[in-house]
């Protein structure tokens, strides 16, 4: 999982399975209970991969650097109907947080 600083909570908006893969969008709050924006996060995790799968994780402030002018509003970027196929384009292609 991401690692965050001392007292920022992540928060799961929302989750779905596709195939045998999980897909989370967390909400990332900080110690203050404001919503930190850039911190918030994908998470995909196989789920045919033992105890042990590889998580893999792209933040808001990851996917903005890496898209540049062409990056999704936050809203977009954390839709409840994004799609798998754009998540894991994220994930191979865009900076992506390897766990």
């Amino acid at each position: 999982m991401l690692k965050l600083p001392p007292g920022f909570v992540p928060q799961v908006n929302n989750r779905r399975e596709v195939g045998f893969k999980s897909y989370e969008f967390n909400f990332v709050y900080r110690p203050d209970g404001r919503l930190d924006v850039g911190r918030s996060f994908w998470v995909m995790t196989p789920l045919d991969q033992g105890e042990q799968p590889e998580a893999r994780e792209i933040t808001y402030a990851q996917h903005q650097a890496a898209a540049g002018r062409a990056a999704l509003s936050f809203e977009a970027f954390g839709a409840h109907d994004m799609s798998a196929a754009r998540i894991e384009e994220w994930l191979q292609g865009q900076g992506a947080a390897k766990k």
